[in-house]
């Protein structure tokens, strides 16, 4: 019975997202907020902050300062992508990947494309490919890939297989991946299933909570191929709120910790993994 139960809200779920433009977002959100009033006064409050930010529909700092952005975060946070100390941890990494100059991006579970569109505006001269299975983050990748000029460089799908992720690589010279797909990274982030993995940068969330032991599988893998480093998630400081973005309006002073505030896992610490190519002639 639980397990009909479950199979009827996910199937309702995925029609509703399917509903035209924002509204089936706006519809989740609604029934969230009846179900789960901390998570509407949590909307509250991140409304009255962007308040004090000025209201900005573009990002405000950090790799992709200058992108247009709306209204909505697909299973994250808004307020640390406008104020640009999103995965914080990351910004080295997304730095030396876009140095790189790779000539095709894959990003899985692209999300609402926080990467996607801000990596296609760094390097427009690649192809992004994303892939995510909702409905409703594809439209709105869709319109923010619009809103920056970029539609015609990021390409739309959705579930990725280790087979469709190969053909998504297999003809690029210097690919690039990012992951974060919910655990799915144990089935996908594999160079045996997806050999083109091999000769790509990556950086792949890693979910522990979900998926026991994962971080360390990946490791394995590429450790002959790549350099693999890890970087774990640490805790935010008023330091870190870049030195361009002010609160405007009087408030509490608690509102600038709330603004990098990603509510990450309760269970432990999140973890990235960056993986680099190694050169043909090291061992």
């Amino acid at each position: 019975m639980l397990a009909r139960m479950s199979a009827v809200r996910a199937l309702i779920r995925r029609s509703v997202e399917t509903l035209p433009g924002t509204s089936g977002v706006r519809l989740i959100r609604w029934v969230q907020d009846l179900r789960v009033p901390a998570l509407r006064d949590r909307r509250r409050e991140h409304a009255r902050i962007l308040a004090r930010l000025g209201n900005p529909d573009e990002i405000l700092a950090g790799p992709f300062r200058g992108m247009r952005y709306g209204r909505f975060a697909w299973g994250s946070q808004l307020l640390p992508k406008f104020v640009g100390t999103y995965e914080l941890e990351l910004h080295a990494a997304l730095e030396s990947l876009i140095a790189s100059e790779p000539d095709v991006v894959v990003d899985v579970g692209a999300a609402e494309g926080y990467y996607a569109v801000g990596l296609a505006r760094r390097l427009p001269r690649s192809t992004v490919v994303t892939f995510d299975t909702s409905p409703a983050s594809r439209r709105l990748l869709g319109a923010l890939a619009s809103q920056n000029g970029v539609a015609g460089q990021v390409h739309i799908r959705g579930t990725c297989a280790p087979s469709t992720l190969e053909a998504a690589l297999a003809t690029a010279v210097r690919p690039a991946v990012i992951i974060d797909c919910e655990g799915y990274e144990d089935l996908i982030a594999d160079p045996i299933a997806v050999p083109s993995l091999a000769r790509a940068t990556l950086v792949v969330e890693t979910h522990e909570p979900l998926v026991p032991g994962v971080e360390g599988r990946i490791r394995e893998r590429f450790a002959a191929t790549h350099h693999v480093e890890t970087l774990p998630q640490r805790p935010r400081s008023p330091h870190d709120l870049p030195a361009g973005v002010r609160l405007k309006e009087p408030g509490p002073a608690s509102d600038v910790a709330e603004c990098m505030n990603e509510y990450r896992w309760d269970g432990g610490v999140q973890t990235w993994l960056w993986m680099r190519p190694r050169e043909k002639d090291e061992g």
